[in-house]
């Protein structure tokens, strides 16, 4: 847990510095049209989909590297992953990012952050949402598998495996599912990992 008023590491401060320097990245990120492929799509059909998106007047791709279910589509050497047997089989990243870089396309990896079966199973259920009555795990609609955004674990493993993203080379990292479930019964939910410092 974090201590007394530090924030969590999702939380970043930014100053003008700061926003003068990622400018030129907003810049080059404002103006991509994406289609979005899942892994099987880009296995298969990837040469039809880069015709796809020239033709559309697209210019970016997105892919899932950490998908809805937690399971990772990219070699990694992060250790959590290994542990929950979130390593799937891997894309062959380097030959991706080549090929759409020779192609002039804007590579996007998407990463579903906070729901995340993988995680939730793991652990003996420890960073998964609890119910408010019973302390069991709580579970949302059929087949989703949320984890507690309050923990420092699974906000670093998630930071974790976008650092690796990023050294891969991918030129946009989509987190997505950055925040609490908001469907089945959300007033049941118990956040364990919430301290009183917490902002959210």
């Amino acid at each position: 847990t974090h201590r007394q008023g530090r924030q969590p590491p999702l939380f970043f401060r930014i100053g003008a510095a700061r926003i003068r320097r990622d400018h030129a990245l907003h810049e080059r990120a404002s103006e991509r049209r994406a289609l979005y492929a899942s892994v099987p799509a880009v296995r298969r059909r990837l040469p039809l989909l880069l015709s796809t998106i020239k033709k559309c007047g697209l210019n970016a791709i997105v892919v899932d590297m950490k998908d809805d279910f937690g399971a990772l589509h990219f070699t990694t050497s992060n250790a959590t992953a290994a542990e929950i047997g979130a390593r799937g089989r891997a894309l062959d990243v380097v030959s991706l990012l080549r090929r759409l870089r020779r192609e002039g396309v804007y590579a996007i990896a998407r990463m579903v952050v906070f729901k995340d079966e993988k995680l939730y199973r793991a652990y003996e259920n420890r960073y998964a949402i609890r119910h408010a009555w019973t302390n069991e795990p709580w579970e949302g609609r059929p087949n989703e598998y949320w984890v507690d955004p309050h923990s420092d674990f699974v906000q670093e493993y998630n930071i974790s495996l976008a650092r690796e993203l990023g050294a891969l080379g991918f030129d946009e990292i989509q987190f997505d599912y950055v925040r609490f479930p908001s469907d089945g019964p959300t007033n049941l939910c118990s956040y364990r990992f919430k301290q009183k410092s917490d902002v959210f």
